[in-house]
């Protein structure tokens, strides 16, 4: 309830960052006419970690216009701590960003790709590309995809993957275990693995969900078996199918990456955008301010 997302729900923001969220609301005559949860770590208002947005939930019955939103926004960026750097991405519900413009806040599009009718398999697989069509009839062969519990798996083929490239992992284990078992807590979630007859796992996927959209979360596979299987499409696949029994849209979590985007608009994936906010603090400010003149002292060469 009061809610645009999962992602916006106490139990999710328990799970992602225990003891730094805390929510923001405006009331009137005992009725909550908008909420919005914001997290403060230190001096800096962030996103948590697996979180794509968290937006300002507004009553319909109440905040009808875009003068409405904006006495919304303006008094809610009212209640923000003063001083702390931002760094936010709203809600695709939250259109309307000019009062942060107008409070000194910088605008970034952020982008993720949605599948916006469930409704149809038939007709979703349809608009998929051939390349992925042939991908899942190749995994089919290969592979069977079913539910798991085994979030260990997942951790240890994700790590792998990040070592494999190089890359720290950038998410601390124990935030995805909480993730998980928050929301098999609140029947929120399907881990599907792909294994094949001897029970080696190709690929793994964590999906959560609410009654309005299914989120792909994390996804990891093994390099050399997934490159001859495909069992990666084919786990996306059922997730797909899996969240027309739970939600309205499927939300592949996109990126800004190119490639990534590609990947996704292969699944039949439209571009959806959301606004990110930023901020620095006074000490950010006063510091982009100096740094050309620090970066001349320096003799930097541009």
């Amino acid at each position: 309830m009061y809610t645009n997302s999962i992602f916006e729900e106490g139990w999710w923001l328990d799970a992602v960052a225990p003891g730094q969220w805390r929510e923001l609301k405006i009331e009137r005559d005992g009725v909550i006419i908008a909420r919005w949860p914001i997290v403060i770590s230190g001096k800096k208002m962030k996103i948590p970690k697996y979180t794509q947005t968290i937006g300002i939930w507004m009553n319909p019955e109440y905040v009808k216009t875009i003068a409405d939103e904006e006495e919304v926004y303006l008094q809610f960026i009212e209640q923000l701590p003063k001083n702390v750097k931002a760094e936010w991405s709203l809600a695709p519900e939250n259109h309307f960003y000019l009062p942060f413009v107008w409070k000194g806040f910088n605008i970034s599009v952020g982008a993720t790709y949605v599948i916006d009718d469930l409704t149809d398999m038939d007709a979703t697989l349809s608009q998929m590309s051939d390349m992925v069509r042939r991908n899942i009839k190749t995994a089919m062969k290969k592979v069977v995809v079913k539910e798991s519990s085994d979030i260990e798996k997942l951790i240890e083929m994700s790590l792998t993957t990040y070592s494999r490239q190089g890359r720290a992992y950038i998410v601390k284990p124990e935030i995805l275990r909480r993730v998980y078992k928050a929301a098999k807590e609140h029947n929120a979630c399907s881990l599907l693995a792909a294994k094949d007859a001897d029970g080696n796992v190709h690929s793994m996927s964590l999906f959560v969900y609410d009654e309005n959209k299914c989120y792909y979360l994390v996804g990891a596979s093994d390099t050399e078996l997934n490159s001859k299987s495909k069992a990666h499409t084919l786990v996306l696949w059922e997730g797909i199918k899996m969240a027309s029994q739970h939600s309205k849209v499927f939300d592949f979590e996109g990126s800004t990456i190119q490639g990534i985007g590609t990947f996704f608009r292969r699944f039949g994936g439209k571009f959806a955008p959301h606004y990110t906010i930023t901020k620095n603090n006074l000490w950010g400010d006063l510091f982009h301010v100096l740094k050309p003149r620090i970066k001349n002292l320096l003799g930097h060469k541009k």
